[in-house]
C-alpha cells in the first residue's frame, strides 16, 4: 500500500512537473514571437518616419510654389507645371501595418514587464489610422471637386494633359486659380503636415521606448 501511495505521488509530481515545464516553454515561446514582432514593429516605425520626412518636404515645396505664383514670381517650366497639379494631386501617406497587424493578432501576455506598451502601441497605431483615414477622405472629396472645376474651362484639356498652354499659364493667375490652390493647401495639406509632425512624435517616443523594454 505504502508502495502504491509512493509511486501515485511520484506520478502526480512527474505530470505537474511536466505541465509546468511545458507552461514556462510555451511562455518562453510567446515572448519570443512578440520580441520579433516588436522588432518588426521598430522597422516599420523607421519606415515611416522617414516617409513623413519626404511627405513634409513636398508639402512645403507645394506651398513654395503657391507664394511663386501669388507673388508672380519667375518660375521654371518645371515649376509652372507642378502648379497645374496643386489642387488635385497629392501624396497619399500610408502607415506601415505590418507590424501592427501582427500584435493584434497575438496573444498578449500581461505579466510581460512592458504589457502596458503593447496596449500605447496598438492604441496609437488606431488613433492615427482613424485621423489619417479621415484626413484622406476630406482630402479626395476637394481634389475631386477642383477636378471637376478644371474641367469646365476652356483650357481643361491642356490641363488634363498637363500641356502648359497660354491659356492655362493665363489661367493660373487668375484671382479664381489662386483662390482654389489656397483653399486647397490650406484646408488640407496644412493639417496634414500637421498630423504628419503629431505622428512622427508619437512615433519617435515610441521607438525610444521599445529600446529600452524588456523586448529589445
Amino acid at each position: 500500500m505504502e508502495n502504491f501511495i509512493f509511486d501515485f505521488i511520484v506520478v502526480v509530481l512527474g505530470i505537474l512537473l511536466a505541465l509546468s515545464l511545458g507552461k514556462i516553454n510555451e511562455k518562453r515561446k510567446h515572448k519570443s514571437r512578440i520580441h520579433s514582432i516588436m522588432n518588426i514593429i521598430s522597422a516599420n516605425l523607421k519606415e515611416d518616419l522617414s516617409m513623413v520626412s519626404f511627405h513634409i518636404k513636398d508639402i512645403e515645396h507645394n506651398f513654395l510654389l503657391l507664394e511663386k505664383l501669388q507673388k508672380k514670381s519667375l518660375m521654371s517650366e518645371d515649376e509652372l507645371k507642378k502648379c497645374m497639379l496643386l489642387a488635385t494631386n497629392y501624396y497619399h501617406f500610408s502607415i506601415t501595418k505590418r507590424g501592427y497587424n501582427l500584435l493584434k493578432d497575438a496573444r498578449v501576455d500581461f505579466e510581460f514587464e512592458d504589457s502596458v506598451l503593447i496596449s500605447d502601441i496598438i492604441g496609437i497605431y488606431d488613433a492615427f489610422l482613424s485621423l489619417f483615414k479621415m484626413h484622406d477622405r476630406l482630402s479626395l472629396n476637394i481634389s475631386e471637386k477642383n477636378t471637376q472645376s478644371i474641367s469646365d474651362l476652356d483650357c481643361s484639356l491642356d490641363f488634363h494633359k498637363k500641356i502648359l498652354s497660354e491659356k492655362v499659364k493665363d489661367h493660373m493667375q487668375t484671382t479664381e486659380y489662386i483662390k482654389m490652390l489656397q483653399n486647397f493647401l490650406y484646408g488640407t495639406r496644412l493639417d496634414h503636415k500637421r498630423l504628419l509632425k503629431d505622428y512622427a512624435t508619437c512615433i519617435s517616443e515610441i521607438l525610444t521606448s521599445i529600446n529600452k523594454s524588456d523586448f529589445k
